[in-house]
């Protein structure tokens, strides 16, 4: 995969209008997002998205646009948005615009054009269709209820719109419509934005005979998302948007995206896809019912986790998703995707641990950081989602109570992720000063920023490390890059996954459940525990076991600790990078003038991991990475010395090694099949005080060796050695012990005829 710039990125999506108001018209505003940018920054965050700041009479908050060069004057102006880019580029920040370009608002000059003429150049910017018999063209229903035909007044012909009727729908076959999209695109991106969250752009292409459909509601209406599933071409309209505008700026692009068709993801964000990246709505779309809310079930565990884990795997080689929990349209996910006893700090950090760290973009929506949840409301007058009051009647009409109707859009109203953001525990959550647009949650006393920050234990300081995490040195790319594998798929309640690169491992082991679980994870013992979101940590003996609510994140290392560690390893890159250079202090070691000892003591301290005083080695002298050896004082090693030092290699003070002594710690598997995957062992090998090892000796991988051990010549050492022993041959044996009647004798039987035999020989070093 080519790497592009915004892989290892962050987003955090703002929702203007309630995240931070700094005039107190009870509206937020630019200024209030300019003041929180180091709010962001430290929290870990690399792409801000804006949710729709154009000119608009905000029907539909903002995605009905009515001029798509004016910011509206609700949030700000030109220069404060201006002041906004210059201010995240200081932070090495961007800024990414919500797009919307399926429709615009009915009050755009456009639209307003076209109703005086519907026949005319601007009535073919939209869908404009006779009726039939005094009905609409056709029995479409609109994404927001009712049909998606709008009366011209004053005329025979109908409108089309997907969305509200007042967010008429764009016609993409109109070649200069898309010549003015175009140029309004480059215009941004020349001014300095990023990239784009591109809005419904699977709705683009129409069948322009719209032809009645099957109904599929007592409405007598059917949805118009059939035609979207059922119409071709859609692909080649997106290649021509991106060749004319994102790829000329390499810009950043986030594609909403619903009923794509099941061979379309690789056009959609494959190497050379339409978008840089789509979000996954595949756990979302769990909870849409098949008439509308009003039938929606709760979302059962296996189905969220089998949802994410095939997009996962569905996404693996061909490119990067974008992995939410929320976002403006949707309701908060500590509500939606925990069960009631998980909904608590616990869970939150849990929930937001295993999206975080799935393979792709993560983003973030503003109050997730600190755990907000669905607010609850007194009346449907309360809501002023668009979408929630005609939810809200299909209820009524389906044979709802009122009350039950409420229920149905407390649970999924896209103005539970709306409400205001809650800063403080100040008055209308430090949100603004005057009157909040839309009802402040009343949880903000005890669920707000400033607490937190102040509490080392609070979600948004767990959120900190878990963003920290991901964007470290040492595991951004095995977040970034690493492969995605499911783990524990037939364990109730247990959400686990790895991420891997070819030096890296890391497990992501969350228990959703109500009661402990105990899992076995090999190697998990030699592990290292990145992340926890509770106090306490039981590992033993490769089994873990997660207390409900609890997810760890670990490192079951790389490759150069795992082969330190004695378990199975691949010689990746770097570790060859790492033999290379103790080679070169090889090279120059061997060949160092053999009577300069200073230099020849000098050399091998800055190649060997430890040293004692007085060390020596005779030329020539061989080993893997040195850094892996450790020896005592008064060491002697001579010609031919060879250590394979994969795993580490231990020697005490006072030892002596004979010419064409071998030391393996490495190994291989014996099966061929094993052998030929590349992996390979190192088990260490711990060498006592004064030992003396005969020439052409060979000591094999783990064997332990006590003090004041003497090896015969041409042995071959399988198994460990006790103190004060001779031991000889091939396999090595004991031949028998050394005793005070042998410290008289040099040889044999040969007795020393000088006196300072007990003295010290390493003088000369």
């Amino acid at each position: 995969m080519k790497k592009k710039w915004w892989h290892d990125k962050v987003a955090y999506q703002i929702y203007p209008k309630s995240f931070c108001d700094t005039n107190g018209d009870g509206i937020g505003d630019l200024k209030g997002v300019i003041d929180k940018l180091d709010y962001l920054k430290e929290l870990g965050i690399d792409i801000i998205w804006l949710s729709p700041i154009y000119q608009s009479p905000f029907v539909d908050q903002g995605y009905d646009i009515s001029d798509y060069y004016k910011i509206s004057e609700q949030f700000g102006t030109m220069e404060e948005f201006d002041t906004l880019l210059a201010e995240a580029k200081k932070r090495d920040m961007y800024i990414v615009m919500d797009l919307v370009i399926n429709h615009c608002s009915d009050q755009h000059v456009w639209f307003q054009k076209a109703l005086q003429d519907p026949e005319g150049e601007y009535g073919d910017y939209f869908y404009f269709r006779k009726g039939k018999e005094g009905n609409p063209p056709s029995n479409y229903r609109s994404y927001f209820g009712g049909s998606a035909w709008e009366k011209a007044p004053g005329t025979d012909y109908y409108y089309f719109h997907m969305f509200a009727k007042e967010q008429p729908d764009l016609n993409w076959n109109n070649p200069k419509l898309l010549n003015e999209l175009y140029t309004m695109i480059n215009w941004w991106l020349e001014k300095g934005v990023a990239g784009f969250r591109i809005d419904a752009i699977i709705n683009i292409k129409k069948d322009p005979t719209f032809a009645d459909l099957t109904p599929d509601g007592p409405d007598g209406l059917a949805s118009v998302w059939h035609m979207v599933e059922k119409v071709n071409g859609v692909g080649d309209l997106l290649e021509n948007l991106k060749k004319n505008t994102f790829e000329k700026y390499q810009a950043f692009t986030v594609a909403e995206v619903f009923n794509m068709k099941k061979d379309e993801l690789v056009e959609f964000v494959g190497e050379n896809g339409h978008f840089s990246t789509m979000f996954d709505f595949s756990a979302h779309s769990l909870s849409m019912g098949e008439h509308g809310w009003y039938d929606s079930k709760p979302i059962q565990f296996d189905d969220f986790r089998n949802a994410l884990f095939h997009s996962q795997s569905e996404c693996l080689d061909v490119g990067f998703l974008a992995n939410i929990i929320e976002n403006h349209d949707e309701p908060r996910g500590i509500s939606r995707f925990l069960p009631s006893y998980a909904q608590n700090d616990a869970g939150t950090k849990m929930l937001g641990t295993i999206s975080v760290l799935l393979r792709g973009i993560p983003f973030l929506y503003q109050g997730q950081e600190i755990g907000m949840r669905n607010c609850p409301m007194e009346s449907i007058e309360d809501y002023d989602d668009i979408s929630t009051r005609g939810e809200y009647q299909m209820a009524l009409a389906a044979g709802l109570s009122a009350e039950e109707a409420l229920e149905v859009c407390c649970r999924n109203s896209r103005d539970n992720a709306r409400t205001p953001m809650q800063w403080d525990a100040s008055e209308n959550a430090g949100f603004t000063t005057g009157r909040p647009w839309l009802k402040v949650n009343p949880n903000y006393k005890t669920i707000n920023v400033k607490s937190q920050l102040e509490d080392a234990d609070s979600v948004l300081s767990y959120y900190k490390k878990l963003l920290s995490l991901r964007k470290s040195k040492n595991y951004k790319d095995v977040f970034t890059y690493g492969t995605f594998l499911p783990l524990y798929k037939e364990e109730g309640y247990i959400f686990a996954y790895e991420r891997k690169t070819d030096d890296k491992t890391v497990a992501v082991l969350a228990n959703f459940g109500k009661k402990e679980k105990t899992l076995y994870l090999k190697d998990s013992s030699a592990s290292t525990v990145l992340l926890n979101n509770q106090d306490e940590v039981q590992i033993q003996d490769d089994q873990i076991t997660l207390k409900p609510c609890q997810v760890l994140v670990i490192d079951l290392l790389d490759m150069e600790k795992r082969m330190l560690a004695g378990l199975p390893y691949k010689t990746t890159k770097e570790l060859f990078a790492k033999q290379a250079v103790n080679k070169k202090k090889i090279a120059r070691f061997n060949q160092l003038d053999p009577t300069n000892l200073e230099e020849i003591v000098a050399s091998l301290k800055e190649i060997l991991g430890k040293t004692g005083k007085n060390v020596f080695i005779n030329a020539p002298f061989h080993c893997d990475y040195g850094s892996n050896i450790e020896v005592g004082e008064n060491f002697f090693a001579n010609y031919n010395f060879t250590v394979l030092d994969v795993g580490k290699v231990i020697i005490g003070k006072n030892a002596q090694i004979a010419p064409n002594v071998s030391i393996y710690t490495a190994g291989h598997p014996l099966h061929p099949e094993a052998r030929n995957s590349g992996y390979e062992y190192g088990i260490s090998i711990t060498i006592g005080d004064n030992v003396w090892i005969g020439g052409n000796t060979v000591i094999m991988p783990g064997v332990k060796i006590g003090n004041n051990v003497v090896i015969g010549a041409g042995s071959v050492v399988t198994k460990d050695l006790p103190d004060n022993v001779i031991a000889v041959g091939n396999p090595c044996h004991i031949l028998r012990e050394i005793t005070d009647e042998d410290k008289d004798f040099y040889y044999k039987k040969c007795v020393f005829d000088v006196q300072d035999y007990l003295g010290d020989g390493y003088s000369w070093l």
